[in-house]
């Protein structure tokens, strides 16, 4: 008698890529958690150092995102790429040059409402129980850094093969949700869809009411159940 066991079948893993924010990847926090629970490998890498105003090279911080997806696909590893804000036109950015899974975007940073608007916020603003993070400011020459990105790659999801998840608060204060619905349209792919959150501001995340049902709709796309 001879007992068949299937072999299981791995998970792809997911990489985070986050804002021009003072958390950087604590941000994700509540996207590693949730995932990790379920089995998935969440990796999220740090895009630039608060403690080194000279570390403002556009090139520099989207190749630390980009070698940890290369060394992923180098391994035959399924990926999928979160990237929120600026992490989000950075996502789009490698999603569009490279073979991608699936590309969640959570309020991606295609434009802004004002450059003093969007730098003020995501540079100020701290989750006040993250002791760990001293930092108070982002370093001034970072801000054209974040800008550039924006503006030199915000086309890049017009070339998005993958199916693509967009999820945007109604009412962000930094990057407009209707920037979103003008990207969905703009897509190919017909794997393309966008998630309105009634009330939710930028950090979508941080939101007590709509983080969890933001990862649960992320869990049903990533698993064709959306």
């Amino acid at each position: 008698m001879f007992n068949i066991f299937k072999k299981k079948t791995e998970l792809p893993t997911i990489v985070g890529i986050h804002g021009f924010g003072i958390r950087r990847t604590t941000e994700l926090s509540p996207l590693v958690d949730y995932f990790e629970k379920l089995g998935y490998n969440v990796i999220c890498p740090v895009i630039f150092d608060l403690t080194n105003e000279d570390d403002n090279d556009m090139n520099s911080w989207i190749f630390r995102c980009e070698e940890v997806v290369d060394n992923l696909l180098k391994d035959n590893k399924q990926v999928i790429l979160v990237g929120f804000s600026m992490g989000g036109v950075i996502a789009s950015k490698i999603a569009a040059e490279k073979h991608i899974k699936k590309l969640i975007l959570i309020a991606p940073a295609f434009t802004y409402l004002t450059f003093n608007n969007a730098v003020n916020f995501l540079s100020k603003s701290v989750n006040l129980q993250d002791s760990k993070n001293k930092q108070s400011e982002i370093p001034s020459t970072f801000f054209k850094t974040f800008t550039t990105i924006v503006d030199t790659y915000k086309d890049k999801i017009n070339n998005i093969i993958s199916p693509c998840l967009i999820i945007h608060g109604i009412e962000d204060e930094v990057i407009p949700y209707n920037s979103s619905c003008k990207v969905i349209k703009k897509i190919k792919n017909s794997n393309a869809h966008l998630i309105i959150l009634d009330s939710c501001k930028h950090r979508v995340l941080d939101d007590q009411k709509y983080s969890r049902l933001a990862l649960e709709n992320i869990n049903l796309f990533i698993n064709n159940k959306l």
